[in-house]
């Protein structure tokens, strides 16, 4: 009985393993060997602190790793690096990301390390304490992984502190798998064993997927996906309550994929064709072609600004154009602090609706022929931030499981990418109004087998309340993840897309599930095959039955009134198309995407039409995340689904080889960075020899700033234009944007530097006489470390340089001949064949004149002892007689301004008063270098010369020595009269001079006849003394001699009284007059007689009688 039992459940076990095999042979359920591997661990724990790494499947293909790292406060600054390698070849991790970290200033990228490690992620600056954890993905194609950690001290040499450190390693399980026995089938079956336990779980699983296969009827509140369940070690696929069938059953026929990755089905296309709006100068120009708003100077990837003067950028470094350069397109300073080449841009937006901006520079290379052209292109969000609500659409018919790994599970994978990416756009949201900014809404449609039964399934992310939905959007990635629409296998179905569609739109507009009126609307509708049903001539989404399904998480709708039989799709393509149109037309404020997943020709049709505003092929996860982005990207960001063309001129030609591409950050402040960000990875550069292009751009912006996009290249000027011509680089480049408008990028110009030449002119004067001692310099016009110096020019006047390359240059003079004006700045352009032209006007520069300096003429008038005197006029007279006055002030000071060179005479006209006038001075001759000579007068006893003055920098000032003056002699004339003023002769008078004993004059002396009138003739200054010696009879002479004082200024005081008008002008001497008056003797008294004694007693008398007068008259006044 006992062996009877053993043999009854091995005999089961072994049919419980054969019908397990059957089912997933026959119908497409694989099953999956899991072995648990260690799938974390540490790297070092010690005094510098500690790091842990784990890593997660992501997928079939992908891997997530997470490292949480704290470094130790030290004193010297370490860079964290890894050095990741897979069954012993290097890995370069993508998508780095910093989930949070202590220290602000910590960041990391992928790379190399600046040589430490080979391939891997390292800190980007050394820094001495915090904390971090990092995330980044690889592929999981490798049997075993290690993770080697390196901690760099900052010293020099570099030290790895955790030298000896082996990392930690991993064995990466792996999905065992092996082609399905069956004809039909396209999904590997594993060939994993089965436990007993397993075994019995797959009998359970295998009854219920029996009995649902054998009906089509629909089940209502019941699921379609299959689960993961078990224990252990080891998991099968076990059917919650699985509606898969054979494809026998259900044969969805669908041909061959039409594309390979990501296609664009429609593309961004221009709308009108492109017009370049800068302005350049044509072939016409002596000089070549090239932006009218020019610079020479160029700064590649950030270096310092420098200059060449073989190439020409767009002046990105200035918003000033002149009229002829006029673009009206601006300038935008994206540092925001001062505008040069490095931070200057194109702006095609602007702040208040987000910025788009290019830009194109070339620089030269240590190859004069070989040039570095650089390419920049940055987005935004569109402002003011944008809602948007999104509805994904997802096909969940039976065709969704063919292919391995199955479509549905890499749709599954690229919806959870998707969504957790676009929804970190939320983390850039309006402050005040604290509200999402983009949410998901989630519907899948299927049919019920083959039957004529439609399903649109709609997510509701809270439990409902019967049929009522009042959540059906999330902006959390994991409720999406979770639901059971996202985690339920497809079942057995066929493709009523036009039911999905319908629901989607419905949810798109439900303000009462959660939609809002002030969002854009986008649905993106995900399929892998054309319609296998279409709607039938009663139907409507609003009377197809409302049920409420899983738990309460899903709203159906399902309907009968459907055409097809679910395997044939040509009667169902165009009245499907024809639905879509009709619907789209009910909402044309709606933006509509569709992404054919492994679609055929066939099947592309529909999905063009499901997506007018963009429908694109995908056959991949990584494809069909980046059709889910470039479906919602054109509603937030400024570049989306845009394509740059970048043709190449006929002039050079394009190493493709030097290609080379970067993804850019402009973060808030204005610092732009570069690195192999992940919202870049998808964009793509493809050459072809005479042009690049570059298709699928989407830049946006998130929390770590605007993104861009920066490709650099080299081109070489074609052999037969190496002429010293500037030609451009490039044809008209433009990005044409998803939305139908283009933007466009300035195209620089270069050239090889010609042969040197020699070239000359000549400097003349106004008159045209060649000037001796002119030199000048010639200054590159974009670059001003170029320049030439030419000779000092002598008696021929030539001015010459010698070897220059030809260019524009700015002609400076440097020295000027005596006596002339420095020219201004010339601005002039050297040719190759040797010759000098203005570039305003292009006249031939054959004669650089320069005008004399204005003369000027000055002198002092003095005394015979150098003090100044003023009174006196001067004039020149040219040969023509013509006078020329000067000008005096109060200090003596005589100046002439605005003469010629020439010659002149100089007078003196008038004297000062009390001088004499010295008439002609002498002859003054001013040469053509404004140099004088002045020859005096052989009449004139003074030693006159003429000089410059060197201080004098805007005129020719020539100083005349001091002209001294002398003072006229004196006349003193003495008149004498009695105390009446009657003339009284008889007197003699005698005039001696101080401190001259010899000088002694006496009037009218012996031999003259007696006069009133005493005349000293011919004075000169001095102290002099008049001395009555002889008084006329009956008169009593002078007590005392007279002073008479003469200084050396002409004035005149008498006994200290200071004379008036004594100085005359003309010829005659000076005059001092003198009244001299007598006073006659008193007589003696007669014999007898009273003498003075009457007179003094009447005196006395009268004196009494006064004096009592008043006493009694104060008497009255007191009484």
């Amino acid at each position: 009985m006992v062996k009877r039992h053993k043999r009854s459940l091995t005999l089961a076990a072994l049919v419980l393993l054969l019908a397990q095999v059957f089912l997933m042979t026959f119908c497409n359920i694989t099953a999956i060997a899991v072995t648990k591997e260690e799938s974390s661990g540490s790297l070092f724990d010690n005094e510098f602190g500690n790091a842990s790494v784990s890593y997660e499947e992501t997928s079939a293909e992908r891997l997530k790793w997470t490292i949480h790292l704290t470094k130790a406060t030290q004193e010297t600054a370490t860079r964290f690096m890894l050095e990741i390698t897979g069954d012993g070849q290097a890995v370069t991790p993508e998508n780095v990301q910093v989930l949070t970290k202590s220290n602000p200033t910590m960041s990391f990228a992928a790379g190399n390390g600046a040589g430490q490690i080979t391939a891997g992620m390292a800190e980007t600056a050394a820094t001495t304490a915090g904390s971090a954890a990092i995330t980044f993905d690889t592929n999981r194609n490798y049997t075993a992984m290690t993770v080697k950690p390196k901690l760099i001290a900052d010293v020099n040499p570099e030290t790895d502190l955790l030298a000896g450190n082996t990392g930690k390693s991993f064995t990466i399980p792996q999905v065992a798998t092996s082609e399905s026995t069956s004809e039909n089938s396209g999904v590997a079956v594993s060939e994993a064993p089965v436990s007993e336990s397993s075994a019995t779980e797959a009998t359970s699983s295998t009854e219920v997927a029996v009995s649902e296969t054998t009906s089509f009827t629909e089940q209502e509140g019941t699921t379609d996906s299959t689960e993961v369940t078990g224990g252990g070690d080891e998991a099968v696929i076990s059917t919650e309550e699985s509606e898969t069938t054979a494809e026998s059953i259900l044969d969805e026929v669908s041909g061959a994929p039409q594309y390979s990755g990501f296609v664009s089905l429609t593309g961004a296309e221009l709308l009108a064709d492109p017009l370049d709006p800068f302005k350049y100068y044509d072939s016409s120009n002596d000089a070549g072609i090239y932006p009218k708003h020019e610079s020479n100077k160029y700064s590649q990837s950030g270096s310092e600004i420098k200059n060449s003067d073989n190439i020409r950028n767009y002046n990105y470094g200035s918003s000033e154009k002149t009229e002829t350069a006029q673009d009206d397109v601006a300038i935008y300073d994206t540092s925001k602090n001062g505008l040069d080449l490095q931070t200057g841009y194109h702006e095609y937006g602007s702040d208040a609706t987000g910025h788009l901006n290019t830009k194109k520079t070339v620089m030269p290379t240590d190859d004069p022929n070989t040039f570095q052209v650089q390419l920049d292109t940055i987005g935004d969000a569109i402002r003011p931030l944008v809602k948007v609500d999104i509805v994904l659409v997802l096909d969940k018919s039976w065709s969704m499981m063919n292919t391995s790994p199955t479509r549905w599970s890499q749709l599954q994978t690229a919806v959870n990418t998707f969504s957790t990416n676009i929804l970190k756009e939320n983390e850039i949201t309006d402050a005040e109004s604290g509200e999402n900014r983009i949410q998901i809404g989630m519907v899948g449609f299927s049919s019920d087998g083959g039957n004529q039964i439609a399903r649109a399934d709609v997510a509701s992310f809270s439990d409902l309340n019967g049929t009522n939905l009042t959540n059906g959007f999330t902006s959390d990635a994991d409720n999406l993840t979770n639901h059971p629409i996202y985690k339920q296998t497809p079942g057995s179905s066929g493709t009523p897309t036009f039911i999905g569609v319908d629901a989607g739109l419905a949810l798109l507009h439900n303000t009462n599930a959660g939609a809002r009126d002030d969002a854009k609307k986008v649905l993106i509708t995900i399929t892998d095959g054309s319609p296998t049903f279409r709607p039938g001539d009663g139907y409507s989404l609003d009377s197809s039955t409302k049920s409420n399904i899983n738990s309460s998480k899903t709203l159906r709708y399902t309907s009968h009134d459907v055409e097809g039989n679910g395997r044939q799709i040509e009667p169902n393509r165009q009245p499907t198309i024809d639905f879509v149109k009709d619907k789209y037309a009910e909402n044309p404020d709606s933006f509509f995407y569709s992404i054919g997943f492994d679609t055929d020709d066939d099947a592309n049709e529909v999905v063009e039409a499901l997506g007018p505003n963009g429908a694109y092929a995908a056959s991949s996860v990584d494809s069909l995340v980046t059709a889910l982005k470039n479906s919602v990207a054109e509603s937030v960001y400024t570049i989306a689904n845009a394509t740059v063309t970048d043709p190449m001129s006929t002039y050079v030609t394009l190493d493709e080889d030097s290609i080379k591409k970067e993804a850019l950050y402009l973060s808030d402040d204005g610092e732009i960075s570069t690195g192999n960000y992940p919202f870049a990875k998808d964009i793509n550069v493809i050459p072809s020899g005479t042009k690049i292009v570059m298709n699928n751009m989407i830049l946006g912006y998130d929390t770590s700033g605007r993104q861009g996009y920066r490709i650099t290249y080299n081109v070489t000027l074609n052999e037969e234009y190496r002429d010293g011509t500037f030609y451009p680089t490039n044809e008209m480049t433009y990005l044409a944007n998803g939305n139908g408008k283009n933007v466009y990028y300035a195209v620089p110009s270069v050239r090889v530097a010609p042969e040197p030449v020699d070239v000359q002119f000549t400097k003349t004067n106004e008159s045209g006489k060649e000037l001796i001692g002119a030199q000048f310099k010639l200054t590159s016009l974009t670059d001003e470390t170029v320049t030439y110096e030419s000779n000092v020019t002598g008696d021929d006047g030539i001015v010459k340089f010698e070897d220059v390359v030809p260019g524009d240059y700015k002609l400076t003079e440097i020295k000027t001949p005596t006596g002339y004006q420095t020219i201004s700045p010339i601005q002039v352009r050297v040719s190759k064949e040797g010759t000098i032209t203005r570039l305003d006007g292009g006249e031939l520069l054959e004669q650089v004149k320069n005008t004399l300096k204005p003369i000027d003429v000055s002198l002092h008038k003095t005394d015979e002892k150098g003090n100044a005197l003023t009174g006196a006029t001067f004039v020149l007279k040219d040969k023509d007689g013509k006078e020329f006055p000067f000008t005096a002030d109060t200090n003596g000071l005589h100046q002439l301004d605005g003469i010629t060179s020439g010659e002149y005479e100089l007078f003196e006209t008038v004297a000062p008063d009390g001088y004499q006038v010295l008439g002609k001075i002498g002859d003054l001759v001013i040469d053509d270098y404004g140099v004088p000579t002045f020859t005096p007068d052989p009449n004139l006893n003074q030693n006159i010369s003429a000089s410059l003055n060197p201080d004098s920098k805007d005129s020719v000032s020539i100083i005349l020595s001091d002209i001294t003056n002398v003072l006229k002699p004196f006349d003193l004339t003495v008149n004498k009269t009695d105390d009446q003023k009657k003339a009284l002769e008889g007197a003699e008078f005698t005039l001696t001079k101080e401190g001259d004993d010899s000088f002694k004059i006496v009037l009218p002396g012996e031999n003259g006849s007696p006069t009133s009138k005493f005349e000293f003739k011919n004075l000169a200054p001095g102290t002099y003394f008049l001395e009555e010696t002889d008084a006329p009879d009956g008169y009593r002479k002078l007590a005392t001699p007279i002073k008479i004082i003469i200084d050396e200024f002409g004035k005149v005081t008498i006994d200290s009284v200071e004379q008036e008008d004594v100085l005359i002008d003309g010829t005659d001497n000076n005059q001092i007059t003198l009244t001299v008056a007598n006073d006659p003797k008193a007589p003696l008294p007669s014999t007898g007689g009273p003498g003075t004694l009457i007179f003094s007693l009447i005196g006395m008398l009268a004196l009494g009688a006064t004096g009592l007068y008043f006493y009694f008259r104060k008497d009255q006044e007191v009484a």
